[in-house]
């Protein structure tokens, strides 16, 4: 028979302490995208990475890495083996491990 403290609330409220740290009720769980300012610099980060890359198919196959596929999905989209993918990849890490320390 009790009444919830906030009606708003419908259960898929999250708690969290403001600034001031006072509580707090969100609509629902917290966001794990990042801020627009973020996104921006990683997009930028990753353009000049690409940059670095001699070879077409090494910067295709980088951009898919960063995208999410597998080395195995990465293989069947541009039509090579999967050893071929690693081997590539590995060329990629020392070319950007050189450029780091330069």
């Amino acid at each position: 028979m009790r009444q919830r403290r906030n009606p708003e609330q419908n259960g898929s409220a999250t708690f969290i302490l403001s600034i001031s740290g006072r509580p707090k009720f969100m609509a629902g769980p917290p966001s794990n995208a990042p801020c627009p300012a973020t996104e921006a610099l990683l997009a930028e980060s990753v353009q000049s990475l690409l940059a670095t890359l001699p070879d077409r198919q090494l910067k295709q196959i980088a951009q898919a890495k960063v995208e999410g596929f597998t080395n195995q999905e990465v293989a069947e989209k541009l039509g090579c083996s999967l050893a071929t993918i690693e081997r590539r990849l590995k060329m990629i890490r020392l070319i950007w491990e050189k450029e780091q320390t330069e």
